[in-house]
């Protein structure tokens, strides 16, 4: 094949390779995007492995690395340490080594073009460690995706020039975890919360389906401050079958620490995110025990290490012989059964997920029942006392004589009225329903015209006071109902009113489920305007549900949306997502659970995890939301409809516009007519911004014009000043840069009013202020608009911000009109790198191909031909995929290539 075919099937082909063969032709479908070529380019790859056992052990070097293959598979600790101070790696020149690790030597070291002096860790690794630098560098690509306060994330990897693989990362200036907990004389309670961020972390990257493989005190480091950061998150994977490392680690074949790997990594199975569940719970009996329960019984061998793994754990307790009794008591409660679960020698028996471990973990700290518990009424009562020790100690001082045989009547007759309340219940409800649907097919409004929803929901009320006004649990229940339609309608008044009529029959039948149910969903309803309002609902409702018989479905629904909520407000977003996963987790195994209490909770995890950047994690909601809608019969919904169009902005945020475009205009007709007939959805500004990004500015501008006079008129001045915004960025796409300048002076003062919820345009207003100066040939002032901007979001230092990528490009831009070749490929070099932590696939992300097409023109401007050369042929193929052959930038791409 020719050199720039092989070029781009090698990347494609290599991951193919790794999926079982039933699976690659759905992958050869995306990656090589109709490219009939390269698919037989990468086929012939996957026919010519599948014939040749030793493929990869003869694949040639390349990107200009023969020596790849070659050198030792092992670092005598004994040897200097690799490399030399002054030593460049790519941007980086070594400075200092910091030590000496199984994988290779580590060094501190700083950026060699001097833009910035933060110090970083270089990782100069075995060069057999990573195989094929093919495989090497799209791993790296991959695992740099990860972005979590809690992980020391891989800023850059290669190779070096001679021949010597390395990776860049965050440097933590910190301690293991367990020597930090000793230093510290951290109690047991501490211990857990710092434990409870290595769980986030953990969470984290499982979300983007990357295990660590090597969880083990010395790769969780707490700095100074008491912040916990994983390291090697992935590099284990990134390493390949064959460790740099001596004694069992080499027996076993594989990158892990034997003391902390799990029976399947020990008998060579299937490794998972259970594995690292495993790693976890020996991490955690770790720092509460201070010892390794796989070093206290001694074991040396293979062999004796499998036997081990293959036991159940003994006692947490037991490992601390000379513990204190607050101590004992608190290694013999809920944390033995905890760790337990997490140490569960088959791998199914284990938390399914790091976010399940970590809610055991919180419930424990709650004094709340756990899952790692068998869940029996005397359990439960336990924990009930727990919680609330004078209550249940004062009803227990009055009722004490009442135990005995007449206890058990009483219970035999409250079990009768209650299975007879619900009986009536169930036919009121079903009654009540029934004139519902009569209320929808019969009642119309004056003028023959049929009644809104919200005429309908108070015929409702009506009825509801009319046949039902002497109360019973049923009254309440449905005011809740209704309460919880007009939530769904955004009408608060109503909400307010409604909810306070729940709450008022709830406390009236003493129904604590009932009355968890509507304190909960009154919180979430005021929680951003009443915080403390709301925390103190949703502790009065936990102190309900503490003392009902059952916990509904509604219940359990509207107070874990409800903690979610708060969580979120207290900025601990990752924890909330937690919250969420388990109770959808809990209503899939739940039969009473409906079809729109599932959709309730994926909804708010998509917003969630949209708001969280994790994107690939939403689109996997959003199709799973829209299948459910569709097997139950909700495909032709406005719901439905609603939740496509947030599945399209989805793509469009990973940089897949031109899908992004493709399934909106799929779904115009129905917007079209749902707004006929008066639902006015306000969409046209979604399919506006896919119109912007692919350079088709004329058919945008009466969309965004129409969108934003519509939000002015209904009093939504923010929503007007983001399409006004919009505007201001067609007219730049259209060359016309003082109207562009007028739309703009026109979002500033809105802005100003609405602190805290205007990042996202606050940093398009500096780029589109920027691009008018380019404009107008200013581009000093352009420079100096950008730098603010950069400075303001915390770059370089910060490189984590969801709309870096629109202010790299437009600062690299300036910079190549300024002259300024070196500073525009840096900039050109980290907006890459924030393309590709979102992207799912690079080779389908407009991102990653305006980063490199930036970067190619940048190089070229250097006079280094090759290395744009190599960066164009990848832009062309994003391009092309992300934006479509007629884009301005895929045809200038294209046009580069043959002259580079």
């Amino acid at each position: 094949m020719d050199e720039p075919l092989s070029r781009q099937a090698e990347p494609i082909f290599l991951a193919a390779s790794e999926l079982p063969p039933a699976e690659r032709a759905a992958h050869l479908d995306r990656a090589c995007a109709g490219n009939a070529g390269l698919r037989r380019e990468v086929e012939a790859l996957l026919d010519a492995a599948e014939r040749s056992s030793d493929y990869f052990e003869k694949l040639p070097g390349r990107l200009g690395v023969a020596s790849f293959m070659s050198g030792d598979a092992a670092t005598d600790p004994e040897a200097p340490l690799a490399g030399e101070a002054g030593q460049q790696f790519g941007q980086y020149r070594l400075t200092a080594p910091v030590g000496r690790g199984g994988m290779g030597a580590v060094w501190r070291a700083v950026r060699a073009d001097g833009r910035y002096e933060t110090d970083v860790a270089v990782k100069l690794l075995s060069r057999t460690a990573g195989g094929a630098p093919e495989r090497f560098a799209l791993e790296a690509r991959y695992l740099a995706k990860l972005a979590h306060p809690n992980i020391a994330r891989l800023l850059d990897a290669g190779v070096g020039p001679n021949g010597q693989p390395y990776l860049v990362l965050e440097l933590v200036d910190g301690q293991p975890i367990d020597r930090y907990c000793e230093q510290h004389a951290l109690g047991v309670r501490e211990r857990i919360t710092l434990f409870l961020a290595v769980l986030d972390a953990v969470a984290h990257a499982h979300a983007h389906l990357i295990v660590h493989r090597d969880i083990k005190p010395s790769n969780v480091q707490v700095a100074a401050d008491g912040t916990v950061k994983l390291l090697d998150f992935g590099v284990a994977k990134l390493l390949g079958g064959e460790a740099a490392a001596p004694g069992l680690t080499r027996e076993l074949g594989t990158a892990l620490t034997p003391e902390f790997a799990a029976p399947e990594q020990l008998s060579g199975d299937a490794i998972t995110t259970a594995t690292d569940i495993y790693a976890l719970g020996l991490l955690l009996w770790l720092i509460l025990t201070g010892r390794n329960p796989r070093e206290a019984a001694g074991a040396c061998t293979l062999a004796e290490l499998r036997a081990q793994a293959a036991r159940e754990p003994a006692p947490l307790a037991d490992a601390v012989p000379d513990a204190s009794p607050e101590l004992r008591r608190a290694l013999q409660s809920d944390l033995d059964n905890i760790v337990r679960k997490a140490l569960a020698v088959e791998p199914a028996e284990r938390y399914a997920t790091a976010a399940d471990f970590r809610q055991d973990l919180q419930r424990y700290l709650r004094d709340e029942p756990v899952m790692a518990q068998a869940q029996t009424i005397g359990y439960r009562a336990r924990k009930f006392v727990r919680r609330h020790r004078g209550g249940v100690l004062a009803a227990a001082l009055t009722t004490i004589a009442l135990v005995g045989t007449t206890a058990i009547a009483t219970w035999m007759g409250i079990e009768a009225r209650r299975q007879r309340d619900v009986a009536i219940y169930q036919q009121q409800r079903v009654q009540a329903t029934n004139e519902f649907l009569n209320l929808l097919m019969n009642e119309i409004g004056p003028g023959g015209k049929p009644l809104t929803m919200t005429e309908l929901l108070e015929r409702g009320v009506e009825m509801l006071d009319r046949q039902y006004g002497a109360g019973g649990e049923f009254l309440g229940r449905m005011y809740f109902e209704l309460a919880n339609a007009h939530f769904s309608l955004g009408d608060t008044a109503r909400l307010a009113e409604l909810l306070g009529r729940a709450e008022e029959q709830a406390r009236a039948q003493d129904d604590a489920d009932l009355l968890a149910a509507v304190l909960c969903t009154a919180a979430r309803a005021r929680m951003r305007a009443e915080p403390e309002a709301a925390a103190a609902r949703i502790a009065a409702a936990r102190q309900a549900l503490a003392r009902a018989d059952v916990v509904s479905v509604d219940s359990r629904v509207s107070c874990d949306r409800a903690e979610a909520q708060a969580l979120e407000l207290e900025g601990d977003r990752p924890a909330a997502i937690a919250e969420l996963r388990a109770t959808l987790d809990a209503l899939a195994a739940n039969p009473a659970a409906s079809v729109q209490h599932r959709l309730y909770v994926m909804n708010e995890l998509s917003r969630l995890t949209f708001n969280e950047r994790r994107l690939v994690e939403t689109l996997a909601l959003n199709e799973e939301t829209l299948d459910l809608m569709t097997r139950s019969g909700r495909g032709g919904s406005l719901g439905y409809v609603v939740n496509a169009f947030n599945g399209s902005m989805v793509l469009h945020s990973l940089g897949e516009i031109r899908r992004a475009h493709d399934l909106q205009l799929g779904l115009l007709e129905r917007v079209e007519a749902l707004e006929r007939d008066g639902v006015q959805i306000g969409f046209g500004g979604y399919y506006a911004a896919s119109l912007l990004r692919l350079a088709r500015c004329e058919e945008a501008l009466p969309i965004i014009e129409q969108e934003r006079d519509m939000l002015r008129e209904s009093g939504n001045l923010f929503g007007a000043a983001a399409q006004e915004l919009t505007l201001g960025r067609l007219m730049v796409c259209l060359g016309r840069f003082a109207a562009a300048a007028a739309h703009l002076d026109a979002v500033e003062p809105v802005l100003e009013k609405a602190p805290g919820s205007n990042e996202r345009l606050l940093a398009l207003l500096a780029v589109t202020r920027a691009q008018v100066a380019l404009g107008r040939g200013e581009p000093d002032r352009a420079k100096a608009l950008v730098d603010a901007e950069l400075a303001r979001v915390g770059y370089p230092e910060d490189r984590s911000g969801p709309d870096l990528l629109h202010l790299l490009r437009i600062a690299g831009e300036i910079a190549l009109v300024r002259g300024d070749a070196a500073a525009a490929e840096t900039y050109a070099a980290d907006g890459h790198a924030a393309a590709l932590r979102v992207a799912r696939d690079p080779a389908q992300s407009a991102d990653v191909g305006q980063a490199l097409l930036l970067r190619a023109t940048a190089r070229k401007a250097q006079g280094n031909a090759a290395g744009a050369r190599s960066d164009l042929e990848e832009a062309v193929t994003s391009l092309a995929n992300g934006l479509g052959e007629e884009h301005p930038d895929t045809k200038r791409a294209r046009a580069l290539l043959p002259a580079a």
